[in-house]
């Protein structure tokens, strides 16, 4: 089911299967990749409780081995309807007996989108509800469709981060799935604020980075137009725009967890940037999005 939010001249879907936001519109404009199949066939998916691929598949809780598809359950979940408002809407999965089967643990998601005056918020909410602690990844995968101005090419558009990057290192998955490289690639940003997009870029798949110090990035193009991102609160954060398809969209995903390292132990809990909760607790974290005119 699709639902509409409505906040001034924005309008926004969100669709109750991953509880995406599919499409963010203002004065007809949209800013959400449409999910052109020749493409990519998503838009905003959510991924919880893992971030990309596991090593083989497979992880380990509490010394029992599991299998977790890529990105997780909860893009390919129906969630239910908690509330929704005119700009705001609240959606929830639980566990079921399929989750458990690779993420044996009993837990309640829920994820709210707030229209705000010039975008919208996406916060996530997860309760543990199982008795021992819980380990997971969660993360953002927002599409966003360019050109920003008509006319414009890819190579128009530049990523701008708020502070100076001079200790960001970018790890490579080969084949976009395992990383090789534990130390990856130092001082990938080499004290810019700045990287101007091209398709090279991507040739190795996502950047996916660590150690950013800004908490805020506007992806714009040569006129100023675009959308800017903030996401206080995460560890990692991909950008990625499939390789060798040229594709008119880029995405910005801000995580807590990563793709498995060849190296990495076997234990889901020893994983980097993972975020855990004890029994009865919940844990919270959003980003926000701005359209910049």
């Amino acid at each position: 089911m699709n639902y509409t939010l409505k906040y001034r001249d924005l309008i926004a879907t969100v669709a109750s299967l991953g509880a995406e936001l599919t499409s963010l519109q203002r004065h007809g404009k949209e800013y959400i990749w449409t999910g052109d199949t020749d493409y990519w066939n998503g838009h905003n998916p959510i991924l919880f409780p893992v971030i990309g691929f596991l090593k083989n598949g497979k992880t380990v809780f509490d010394g029992v081995e599991y299998e977790i598809p890529k990105h997780g359950y909860a893009r390919k979940s129906e969630f239910s309807l908690v509330s929704h408002t005119e700009n705001s809407i609240t959606l929830e999965m639980t566990d079921t007996e399929e989750t458990r089967k690779g993420f044996p643990f009993r837990f309640g998601f829920q994820v709210t989108h707030t229209l705000t005056e010039d975008g919208f918020v996406t916060a996530y909410r997860v309760e543990n509800r199982d008795e021992r602690r819980m380990p997971f990844m969660i993360g953002a995968h927002t599409g966003f469709l360019l050109p920003f101005s008509d006319g414009a090419k890819f190579e128009d558009h530049t990523l701008l981060f708020e502070h100076p990057e001079c200790d960001v290192t970018r790890y490579v998955a080969v084949g976009g799935q395992i990383i090789e490289n534990p130390d990856g690639q130092k001082n990938y940003l080499d004290g810019a604020d700045r990287l101007p997009l091209s398709y090279s870029l991507f040739e190795d798949d996502a950047l996916m980075l660590s150690g950013l110090c800004s908490r805020k990035i506007a992806l714009l193009d040569q006129n100023g137009h675009g959308v800017g991102m903030e996401f206080e609160g995460f560890d990692a954060f991909g950008i990625w725009t499939p390789p060798g398809k040229n594709a008119p969209f880029l995405c910005l995903e801000p995580w807590n967890g990563i793709n498995a390292f060849r190296n990495e132990e076997a234990e889901f809990s020893k994983k980097p940037f993972i975020r855990s909760t004890e029994p009865g607790e919940c844990y919270t974290v959003s980003y926000r999005v701005r359209i910049i005119d």
